[in-house]
């Protein structure tokens, strides 16, 4: 009896908020008004993770035992 209940509910709660998006002439696409970030293609600073710690790639031939 509850699960019919429940389905029951969530049905009229689903027509309930079409009924009012078509009210509100509410729609689901999303406008944005900001402009995408360029994408930059110069080398990078070395990146801060936190006190005291930064990452830092250095050229080397040694390999790693």
């Amino acid at each position: 009896m509850f699960k019919i209940i429940l389905i029951i509910g969530i049905v009229i709660f689903i027509l309930f908020s079409i009924w009012y998006a078509k009210k509100k002439g509410l729609t689901s696409s999303y406008k944005s008004n900001y402009k995408p970030i360029k994408i930059l293609k110069k080398l990078d600073n070395p990146f801060d993770f936190g006190y005291k710690i930064v990452w830092i790639a250095v050229k080397t031939n040694k390999k790693q035992h």
